[in-house]
């Protein structure tokens, strides 16, 4: 006698049936796939401005009373797979540019679960301004603009050094050289005109604008010269022209220049501070009656200072505001971006102080 089956004894469980990919649109239109649905689509390149994606998918059962559901996941924008559901379409709007790969897979009521789920791979590419190539020829560009423009700027200045070597050349030797023959034409002239006034006192006072000329065009001509850039030039300068117009007068002079590191001055800048130096100078000769005088120059990274003081009769500074003097070297000063500070007082001499930043 055959034995009985055990009617209660649990029939085996079948695996969910293949999912298959069946449409697939991208900004509406749609791509072709085969009418009887395909497990693996080949991959597709979309455009920059083909950023929505709609994709349809359905699987076969033969299982009487079955209700097949669905999970997918889109890895490049996450790797879950999404909660079952019903929906045989999803639709994927605003996708960034990169690598896609769509996956979908059947779900039984058993929550069983597709072993090889269908796939469709798809690339979205960038905006030509986002790839590699264009910012990498974004970036040569701007190179070559900046290679550009560095050697225009040397030619320039290049130029420029050779347009100031020259003028001061010229001025050197032709207006300078004819400055000084007048001077001494004219003193050559007025030994000649013997005692009369009439003729001495112009060829005198012709000698000395002659004079002040040829010292005035000195100054103008190691301003331009781009070889007298440095501060060591305009330090030498000024202690020269210090002990010329206060040693020469038995006034004692203390020069100290600290911490000249910058390597280059401006033509404006060094004529302006020796300008402004030269005429504190001139007021110390005419009017201080001062016996020392402490000159202190500083040159660091960005900012120039200069400090002269002496121990004459001072004078009243309210007053002094209104000379022709004080404000022309106010001028300057302020033409450089600077500020000049003139403190004084009756019988305590007086202290410039210039601040030029560089």
């Amino acid at each position: 006698m055959l034995p009985r089956l055990d009617a209660t004894r649990a029939r085996p469980r079948t695996p969910a049936p293949r999912a298959l990919i069946r449409t697939v649109h991208v900004n509406g239109v749609a791509r072709f796939v085969s009418e009887l649905g395909d497990r693996e689509v080949s991959e597709l390149t979309l455009a920059p401005s083909e950023r929505r994606v709609a994709i349809g998918f359905f699987a076969l059962t033969f299982a009487s009373g079955e209700h097949l559901r669905y999970q997918y996941r889109l890895e490049g924008a996450g790797t879950d797979w999404s909660p079952p559901s019903t929906e045989r379409v999803v639709h994927y709007s605003q996708l960034a540019p990169g690598r896609y790969r769509f996956q979908v897979r059947a779900v039984t009521s058993a929550e069983l679960a597709g072993v090889t789920p269908a796939a469709m791979d798809f690339v979205i590419l960038a905006p030509v301004w986002q790839r590699w190539w264009f910012r990498a020829g974004i970036v040569v560009g701007l190179t070559l603009l900046v290679l550009v423009g560095h050697r225009y700027r040397v030619a320039r200045l290049l130029e420029t050094e050779r347009v100031r070597t020259r003028i001061a050349s010229d001025l050197h030797d032709d207006i300078g050289s004819s400055l000084s023959q007048i001077a001494i034409l004219s003193e050559v002239a007025r030994a000649s005109a013997g005692d009369d006034p009439r003729v001495a006192a112009p060829l005198g006072r012709i000698a000395t604008l002659s004079r002040e000329s040829v010292d005035a065009m000195g100054d103008i001509v190691w301003a331009i010269d781009p070889h007298r850039d440095t501060p060591t030039h305009l330090a030498q300068r000024m202690r020269r022209l210090a002990n010329d117009l206060l040693s020469a007068r038995g006034i004692e002079v203390r020069f100290e220049i600290s911490d000249a590191r910058h390597p280059r001055l401006g033509a404006d800048v060094r004529r302006e501070v020796f300008l402004i130096f030269k005429e504190a100078l001139h007021n110390i000769t005419r009017h201080a009656q001062a016996t020392r005088v402490e000159i202190v120059l500083s040159i660091a990274q960005h900012r120039l200072e200069l400090v002269v003081q002496d121990d004459g009769c001072g004078f009243d500074s309210a007053r002094a505001r209104d000379g022709q003097g004080l404000r022309s070297m106010v001028r300057r000063a302020q033409g450089l971006g600077g500020t000049l500070a003139v403190t004084s007082a009756d019988g305590r001499g007086a202290r410039l102080g210039l601040s030029v930043p560089l």
